[in-house]
């Protein structure tokens, strides 16, 4: 390892440091650490994740690798509402990946997302959700392109799971639902629609253990 690689590697390791640290005393700040913090009638959860890690091939090519130290950060915060026996949150996320022998796969993800649970009568409930995302491909990893940079994609989902029948009653049944619109940044011929559908059934046989019964589409 070089000289400049052993310094980009410490500067990352002393700011991350110092972010974590940052993030931790927020955080403590809180009265009840596992309930958030309050920020009116909502909690907020913030939380901050750094990875290091090391990889002898980065492109997958069989012949001349090219290996990299990978630094990867994961901020992420999460605000939520509880009213009655419904909640509300909304997630915002991002990761940031830094390649220090391959500034070119550098790399910059984000998502925001809202979801809803809400208990429409003792034994019925739903779950709605909604997602947006900003992501990418490394190269190598898919055989769409063979280009100098990671291609770029965005997402758009929603979906949605109703259920009836309590968790621990004898048998309970879900139904589950989600669309999903996957748009690629330089290569529209690859757009797709995803949608996943489904039905499960639960039933009980011994206090903790169910016979699972489904059906995907």
């Amino acid at each position: 390892m070089n000289r400049r690689i052993a310094c980009n590697i410490l500067k990352m390791l002393l700011s991350s440091i110092f972010i974590i640290s940052l993030a931790s005393r927020i955080v403590l700040a809180a009265k009840d650490v596992h309930r958030g913090i309050p920020v009116g009638p909502t909690q907020l959860y913030p939380n901050l994740r750094m990875v290091l890690r090391h990889d002898n091939n980065i492109l997958q090519q069989s012949a001349n690798e090219t290996s990299s130290f990978i630094i990867v950060f994961q901020p992420k915060a999460r605000l939520e509402l509880e009213k009655d026996t419904n909640t509300y949150a909304i997630t915002v996320g991002a990761e940031a990946g830094n390649y220090q022998s391959s500034s070119a796969d550098n790399y910059l993800d984000a998502q925001i997302g809202g979801e809803a649970k809400v208990r429409l009568t003792q034994k019925a409930d739903v779950e709605l959700q909604a997602k947006y995302q900003k992501g990418h491909d490394g190269r190598g990893t898919t055989d769409l392109f063979e280009g100098g940079e990671p291609i770029q994609w965005y997402s758009s989902s929603v979906g949605g799971t109703a259920a009836y029948g309590r968790k621990e009653a004898t048998a309970r049944v879900e139904a589950k639902a989600q669309v999903t619109d996957k748009r690629y940044q330089d290569l529209p011929s690859e757009d797709k629609i995803m949608t996943d559908m489904g039905v499960s059934f639960f039933y009980r046989i011994l206090p903790k253990t169910h016979l699972l019964f489904e059906v995907d589409r």
